[in-house]
């Protein structure tokens, strides 16, 4: 690290680092001097990190999905199936990592209808599936924050997936992890970091 803090003590630089899970990970990595800076994403908020500035992203407006899924498949395809395009959004999300592998699965031949992605999405047993191309995919961005989780942290998730769904009338009851005080609002904070970028 000390060759690192020489090389950036004197230079302009902008040092990018993706996907940083703790703050412990990037204080080594702060350039030295004041001349640089350094760049972080994160599905954590970071807090330990001094001095620093933080923007939350949110997901695209319902607009600026439709746009995306048009810059990456043409722009005549996406109007002559409008609706469908629209349905594409709302079920990626607004994600832009399902958006991008949707519009390169739609810009491939032999070039799929939007109406055909469209019911192979509405298929929630194969949606992760269809969210993959390649090496890239929703399902692995996920796996990245759920494989570093507490074991109990982990459980209380696949509880919480697993809680069934009753309707009756215009009432619904869902079952909730069974935490109080403190170690609920550390649950909750830690699932809504981990998982409120993903579309599913």
């Amino acid at each position: 690290m000390q060759l690192y803090h020489t090389y950036t003590s004197d230079r302009r630089l902008l040092v990018l680092v993706e996907n940083v899970w703790s703050e412990a990970q990037v204080r080594p990595l702060v350039p030295a001097g004041g001349h640089s800076a350094l760049l972080l994403t994160s599905r954590r908020q970071l807090l330990a990190l001094d001095g620093a500035y933080r923007l939350d992203l949110r997901v695209l407006a319902p607009d600026d999905a439709v746009r995306l899924l048009a810059e990456i498949c043409g722009a005549d395809r996406i109007h002559a199936e409008i609706q469908s395009a629209r349905l594409i959004a709302g079920l990626c999300g607004s994600l832009p990592l399902a958006l991008r592998i949707v519009g390169m699965r739609l810009a491939a031949p032999p070039q799929p209808s939007l109406a055909w992605v469209v019911r192979r999405l509405l298929d929630e047993q194969r949606r992760l599936a269809e969210l993959n191309i390649g090496d890239r995919g929703v399902r692995a961005a996920y796996m990245v924050s759920y494989e570093r989780l507490d074991e109990e942290v982990r459980l209380e998730l696949v509880h919480t997936e697993a809680a069934t769904l009753e309707e009756s009338g215009t009432t619904s009851r869902v079952a909730f992890p069974a935490l109080r005080g403190p170690d609920c609002m550390v649950y909750c904070q830690t699932i809504c970091a981990t998982t409120k970028s993903m579309p599913m």
